[in-house]
């Protein structure tokens, strides 16, 4: 389902039933909800990674970095992006892609749970949004590409969906003002495509020294701390 053009199919073998999926929906955007935010407000919760997460990123760098003058990375950082929490994630993630609901409630529903479970995760929150776009949401899918973009501004396929959400306005100076922040074609220099690149690396490198930053400080405070009971700030763990 991260395509844009979805199709629909009979229920995942992996996705709850339909009845299930409406009563877990409509518990998601109770009063007593967290999620009633439709994503969680993470801007300002410290994100640290485990070691396997730090791996990762280091190898995202390199593929990005090879994006100078090739598209071979392309498909490598798609199923990196996909499996960035874990086996389990990535597996309904990949029955998602293979099979639809009807409406794509069912999808909806995981989607959200995910967010809500892993709220420094790009996949899902984009995923969402591109489902969101097909289901005529214009201002949430708006809100939630936006909020993609701010987890992770070199991925692929956020400016495209914006291109999108703003062609469906009519918007067109807002379409290419997004089209201009999507990695460009290879060409002859690759001028344009190695900006991108910079850039995306600069924003990378960025994240993850501030998230090597908050281990740091997190780990002194948990020194800091011992043998006391005071309770430390909360951080989303990657």
């Amino acid at each position: 389902m991260p395509s844009l053009v979805p199709e629909h199919h009979a229920v995942g073998r992996d996705l709850p039933d339909i009845d299930s999926a409406r009563q877990l929906f409509e518990s998601l955007f109770s009063e007593d909800s967290v999620s009633q935010q439709v994503f969680l407000k993470d801007e300002d919760m410290p994100v640290m990674l485990s070691s396997v997460s730090r791996r990762r990123r280091e190898i995202e760098i390199q593929l990005l970095a090879s994006l100078n003058d090739s598209d071979d990375a392309v498909e490598e950082l798609m199923h990196l992006w996909i499996a960035e929490r874990g086996d389990e994630y990535a597996t309904t993630i990949m029955e998602m892609e293979k099979e639809c609901s009807v409406g794509l409630l069912q999808e909806e529903v995981v989607l959200r749970r995910m967010i809500q479970e892993q709220p420094g995760w790009a996949e899902p929150v984009i995923r969402l949004a591109t489902l969101l776009f097909y289901k005529g949401r214009t201002e949430e899918s708006y809100e939630m590409a936006l909020h993609a973009l701010y987890l992770k501004p070199w991925h692929i396929e956020v400016p495209q969906l914006l291109v999108l959400l703003a062609l469906r306005e009519q918007n067109m100076a807002k379409a290419l003002s997004w089209a201009r922040r999507g990695m460009p074609a290879l060409s002859r220099t690759n001028r344009r495509r190695k900006e991108w690149v910079a850039l995306s690396l600069e924003q990378a490198r960025e994240q993850f020294d501030n998230a090597e930053r908050q281990r740091e400080d997190y780990c002194q405070t948990l020194k800091s701390h011992e043998g006391t009971n005071e309770s430390t700030e909360s951080h989303i763990w990657e």
